[in-house]
């Protein structure tokens, strides 16, 4: 799995508060969420041990931790563009 699938994967089911069972049914039925992560179709499945070894890795702290700096750098960016006009 690609960096940017486990950060799909993880804000998926700390939002949603999922079970990694539910995950897996999701990651492995659902095509938004695959194409969300890059992946056409249904062809491939992901294994229970596979999220289990990657999307665990995700704390909430560390998602929370991603969300203020992705905030930061918006408000960042915001701020320049209205600087220019």
């Amino acid at each position: 799995m690609c960096l940017w699938q486990i950060l799909v994967l993880g804000v998926v089911r700390v939002g949603k508060g999922l079970s990694y069972a539910g995950l897996l049914d999701l990651v492995n039925n659902h095509l938004a969420l695959r194409g969300m992560m890059g992946l056409g179709g249904l062809d491939d499945d992901f294994s229970e041990q596979t999220l289990n070894e990657n999307v665990h890795l995700l704390t909430d702290e560390l998602l929370h931790s991603i969300n203020a700096l992705l905030v930061d750098a918006g408000n960042d960016l915001l701020k320049k563009t209205i600087r220019k006009l």
